[in-house]
């Protein structure tokens, strides 16, 4: 058999460690059986990362932020409740009378810093402690936004970048062939899926162009919806909760590598040729050649 010299290790795997370990035991293979190109390639394929782009929208935070219970862990009873009662009151306006019995009321004394600091709470929910301290660093000296202190910090946890925005979130996940295989059975578990129904209805931006869509492919389907499983039980209702109808996931992996992100002056530039061409189109000449 034929062996394979066109995959190299080192564009492959992260490390340099374990990309030698790799072609220390391949050459070792090598002595006794010739691994062909077949083998190789499924070899590469198990190996290879995936990348997961998840954007979601958290379900009634401000409704539900009038418990005192999260509250009175950092401040007063007392002023705890004070806090909160000043967005249960009477609103009248004119003729119209509105009771506000549950919500924040924007503009209140004590509601911005009620927003932020249930927002602190849904942070440490989806990220976990560990991964909060790591993203935000050393109260010393804070990481800035989206950087870590080093690569072995940002590399040893799935969650590679992270965004909140009041009630929207934003979280990059990268998974080994392992570790996705491990969260997709874990799901298939609790949600089995034998006639293959998690592509019909999966999220996908069909606005986008179609080379730049999310190919439905069966790996990769079931890699998004176990994602959005795994964050949605990190959530408690009483907090918040997430639904599929508004969420998207899209995975960039081995059969979803097509990826067009356009900067803004190459877009710019791509406007200003096309108006030029069509305005070479539509020149009077053109015109007046058109009608003659």
């Amino acid at each position: 058999m034929e062996v394979a010299k066109d995959v190299k290790w080192q564009n492959i795997l992260p490390h340099k460690g374990v990309a030698e370990e790799v072609m220390i035991r391949e050459q070792r293979l090598r002595s006794d059986i010739a691994i062909g190109p077949n083998a190789r390639h499924r070899l590469v394929d198990h190996i290879r990362e995936r990348n997961v782009m998840m954007e979601v929208k958290l379900e009634k935070v401000a409704e539900k932020m009038l418990r005192n219970t999260l509250l009175r862990l950092i401040v007063e009873h007392n002023i705890a409740d004070n806090m909160l009662s000043k967005n249960d009151v009477l609103i009248n306006y004119k003729d119209m009378n509105h009771t506000n019995s549950f919500g924040i009321i924007r503009g209140v004394q004590f509601a911005l810093f009620i927003v932020q600091y249930y927002g602190l709470v849904l942070d440490l929910l989806i990220l976990g402690l560990r991964r909060v301290s790591e993203i935000a660093g050393a109260s010393q000296c804070p990481n800035e936004f989206l950087t870590f202190q080093d690569i072995v910090t940002e590399t040893v946890h799935l969650i590679r970048l992270y965004c909140r925005y009041i009630g929207r979130v934003w979280i990059m996940f990268r998974f080994s062939a392992f570790e996705a295989h491990d969260l997709i059975q874990r799901y298939l578990t609790e949600h089995p899926d034998p006639n293959n129904e998690n592509i019909v209805g999966y999220n996908n931006k069909r606005c986008w162009p179609r080379d730049a869509r999310m190919r439905l492919m069966k790996h990769d389907v079931n890699l998004g919806r176990a994602v959005f499983w795994d964050i949605k039980k990190r959530l408690s209702h009483l907090v918040t909760t997430i639904e599929w109808g508004y969420a998207f996931v899209s995975v960039y992996g081995k059969d979803n590598r097509i990826c067009r992100i356009l900067p803004n002056c190459r877009t710019r530039a791509e406007e200003i040729s096309h108006r030029g061409r069509n305005c070479r189109m539509r020149s009077p000449k053109n015109v007046l050649h058109s009608v003659s």
